[in-house]
This record gives structure tokens, C-alpha cells and sequence, in this order.
């Protein structure tokens, strides 16, 4: 295994192949090609981390991520006359659990030395176990890695949160109502309640799997009662990134039925290419305002 993170290190490509992939495959719960028991098998990782090499650190962290693996893979069996030894399983849900545990403690280890150069490891791997979010036990579990993180990286907070969304939205029929509970606390303590976080969350990418667009209009009425932050963030809304800016500059026109905003919007100095709110503002206005003020 050494042999093959050292390998792994030197592999220059920017997908996991050769020596990476045979070395994450041995991480996988429950067939992980081995017949060492899993907690066994972390020394390696402890050896390897201990030499603060990024590169090494990184496998570190994509092979902890392992244990949210939710499929196990093919396997190809030695060709050899002996008959292998059986792979190792977990024998219980108990020891499942404390191999979950001893992997999430090390990922949260590595993400408090908060080395730059591991972050998008370290998010892929909290994407890659967030499904076991609604399992009571592990949930609690990986629910610490993630807020650890976020403490750890800040920038990484509505991706974060974004998936703990998509696990509550996607087994929300199902969930009993202590754990929907937990998630939704977990929820909005990753939440940014900021106006610049709201704006992310409600008018950023869109999402193809919302059932519907995200409620504007307490954005529209903060924004259109205070001109100055509107100017604040128009960069960032004519960026191009905001998906729902259209949206947006209709509710921002439904809370100025004067139209006063209308030179801050058509007049902006510091934005950027996408005029979407602005458009979205004015097709608004002109329908109560007619066409003599759109001209104008």
C-alpha cells in the first residue's frame, strides 16, 4: 500500500488511474479487496499523513472518503491455484459505525490544519458522505466533519449547505421527525443569514431539482427600502451568476411601485454584463407605469 501511494503521488493525471485507483478501491466499505479489517488498514493513512505532504495527504483524504462509498466494486480475483482470503466485512452495524467514526475523526484532524491545497478533497469528501446524513448514529457523526469544515474554511459554507438541502429535500417523505429535526438544525447552522448569503442561496445557480423558484420578495423589499446595498451588490447580481436576477428586479419593482429605482438600476457604474435585474425591473415597472415612463 505504501508502494502504491507513492506511485499514486507521482501519477500527474487529473483522474484517478493506475496506483490512485487501486489504492482508494482497498478504503471501501464493505469490499474493500482485503482481507485486513478496515481499522487496521488506517495505520497506513496515519503513516502517511504523519509526512505532511500535500499530495500524499490529498489521497489521505479521497481514501477516508471511502467509508461513504455507497456501492461496493468489482473486485478482480487473483490469478492464483490458492483460493484467496475472504474479504474483510464488518460484522455488525456496531463496528460499521466505529469504522465511520475513526474515518470522520481523521477528516476532521487533517481539515483543522486548514492547508489550503486540501480543501476541494476535503468538500468532495463531505459531499460523498452525506448520504449517511439521515442514519441517526453515523449522521451525528459526519454532521461534526461538516461543521468542522465550515469553521475551518468559511468559503465552504453553502456548498455545505446546499447538500445537507439536497439530503433533506431528497428524503424528506421518509425521515422521522427527530432526525429531520437534527438535519434542519444542521441546515441553518450552515446557513449564512447575511444579506450577501441570501443572495447566493436565493438568486445564485439555479437547481434543476427545485420544485420551485426560492421566495424573493423579502429580498426585493430589503433591497428596494435601502438603495445603497442594491448598489453594493450589483456587481455581483451583473455578474452572470445569478441565476434568478430576473426574478429578483421583479420583486424589487413590486416593492417600488414609484419607480424611483429606476436611475440606480439604468445608471450603475459597477456592474457587470448580465442585465437581467435590471430587465426584470423594468418589465415590471412599465406595465404600471405605461410606456411613456419606459422611454423616458
Amino acid at each position: 500500500m505504501i508502494a502504491l501511494a507513492l506511485l499514486a503521488e507521482a501519477e500527474n493525471d487529473t483522474w484517478e488511474t493506475g496506483a490512485s485507483r487501486e489504492f482508494l478501491a482497498k478504503y471501501r466499505i464493505p469490499s474493500g479487496g482485503t482481507a485486513l479489517p478496515y481499522r487496521q488498514r488506517l495505520d497506513i493513512l496515519d503513516e502517511l499523513a504523519a509526512q505532511a505532504r500535500p499530495a500524499l495527504t490529498s489521497l489521505v483524504v479521497r481514501a477516508l472518503a471511502q467509508v461513504g462509498h455507497n456501492a461496493a466494486p468489482t473486485i478482480m480475483q487473483p490469478a492464483i491455484a490458492e483460493v484467496p482470503e475472504p474479504n474483510w466485512r464488518p460484522s455488525s452495524a456496531k463496528e460499521y459505525l466505529e469504522c465511520i467514526a475513526a474515518a470522520v475523526s481523521r477528516l476532521q484532524t487533517i481539515a483543522a490544519e486548514r492547508v489550503p491545497e486540501l480543501q476541494p478533497d476535503l468538500l468532495a469528501a463531505a459531499k460523498n458522505m452525506s448520504w449517511l446524513l439521515p442514519y441517526q448514529d453515523a449522521g451525528a457523526r459526519v454532521a461534526r466533519f461538516l461543521v468542522a469544515l465550515h469553521r475551518a474554511y468559511p468559503e465552504t459554507r453553502e456548498p455545505l449547505r446546499q447538500q445537507v438541502a439536497d439530503v433533506i429535500r431528497r428524503r424528506k417523505e421518509t425521515l422521522p421527525p427527530d432526525q429531520r429535526g437534527f438535519l434542519d438544525r444542521l441546515h441553518a447552522e450552515l446557513e449564512d443569514r447575511s444579506l450577501a448569503g441570501r443572495l447566493l442561496q436565493d438568486v445564485g445557480p439555479t437547481r434543476w431539482d427545485l420544485a420551485a423558484s426560492p421566495e424573493l420578495a423579502s429580498l426585493g423589499v430589503e433591497l428596494a427600502a435601502a438603495p445603497n446595498l442594491l448598489v453594493e451588490h450589483l456587481p455581483w447580481l451583473t455578474s452572470g451568476e445569478a441565476s434568478q436576477a430576473w426574478d429578483l428586479g421583479e420583486a424589487i419593482a413590486a416593492a417600488d411601485p414609484d419607480g424611483r429605482l429606476a436611475e440606480v438600476l439604468a445608471n450603475h457604474t459597477n456592474g457587470g454584463p448580465d442585465m437581467r435585474i435590471v430587465c426584470g425591473y423594468i418589465a415590471v415597472r412599465r406595465k404600471t407605469l405605461g410606456d411613456e415612463w419606459y422611454e423616458r
